[in-house]
């Protein structure tokens, strides 16, 4: 069974452990030290106490979730951990983190931003009522990166 929790510093700092490969990797976080060093969101208790919740299955700690409100707007963010991918996870976690959503916000309206090549998210959160309603391009580490927003569609 899928839930959400509290994320401890514990689970925070095992995320920075995590590895991804290939075009994945621009998703591993530095070593925690770093990431702290550099101000890293999910390393500042007040942001990770009230933003970020932790996935467990079965009492296994397998992702996290993020959810921001910027601008009229609460903004969905989620990780898996590598060896847990495309078991259907997310998709899962990822309706837990809608109901949370909901819960946290009036009337603003939900949304994601995930990087346009990220085919097998973009699926997920299609699954999960979410449309394609822009693409973006963000400079992200020195590079231009194209991203695409989505919005969440009851």
């Amino acid at each position: 069974m899928i839930e959400l929790k509290k994320m401890t510093i514990q689970d925070a700092k095992h995320i920075c452990c995590w590895r991804y490969e290939d075009e994945y990797s621009v998703y591993n976080l530095p070593e925690w030290k770093v990431a702290k060093e550099e101000g890293y969101d999910i390393t500042k208790s007040d942001k990770r106490e009230f933003e970020f919740m932790s996935i467990y299955l079965n009492n296994e700690f397998v992702g996290y979730g993020r959810i921001s409100l910027k601008r009229n707007q609460v903004v969905l963010g989620i990780g898996i951990k590598p060896d847990q991918c495309s078991k259907g996870y997310g998709a899962q976690a990822f309706k837990l983190l809608i109901k949370e959503a909901k819960t946290r916000s009036n009337e603003e309206s939900i949304v994601l931003i995930v990087r346009s090549f990220n085919e097998r998210a973009i699926k997920c959160y299609k699954k999960n009522h979410f449309i394609i309603i822009n693409e973006l391009h963000h400079n992200a580490r020195g590079e231009s990166v194209k991203f695409t927003k989505m919005l969440y569609v009851n």
